[in-house]
């Protein structure tokens, strides 16, 4: 995705633009949209999806501009450890709810400056 799209403002600011970007994009590709922004005993899911029979749990990750560090390289293993409890957490909860088969970890990268790119990794951590 590339578009002369830039974002002035907070980190915070930018981090809600690209969970849009991020959450449009899934909608396009034909995940159903379950949840965003979702805390559980205070781990954050930033998107919940239904993908076909899989369920995604995705992260978004976004950087003003393409310096040293690729958005999706920001990840690291405590962000991991909390990224599944919080999953384990949603399955506990809401698993019920959803006719899903499978579930996997996805990351969404963006990168708003020079231009707008985004990446999308498909299980891009195993989920146990």
């Amino acid at each position: 995705m590339h578009a002369n799209q830039t974002l002035e403002g907070t980190p915070q600011a930018r981090g809600r633009e690209a969970e849009d970007i991020a959450a449009k994009h899934l909608l396009r590709a034909g995940v159903e949209i379950i949840a965003r922004n979702l805390v559980l005993e205070g781990h954050e899911l930033d998107i919940v999806g239904l993908d076909g029979g899989c369920l995604c749990f995705v992260e978004v990750r976004a950087r003003k501009d393409n310096g040293v560090v690729d958005p999706l390289e920001t990840i690291t293993m405590p962000k991991v450890r909390r990224l599944r409890r919080g999953a384990e957490l949603f399955l506990l909860y809401h698993g019920d709810n959803f006719a899903w088969e499978a579930c996997r970890f996805d990351v969404i990268g963006i990168t708003f400056e020079p231009t707008l790119e985004l990446e999308w990794r498909k299980e891009a951590f195993e989920a146990c």
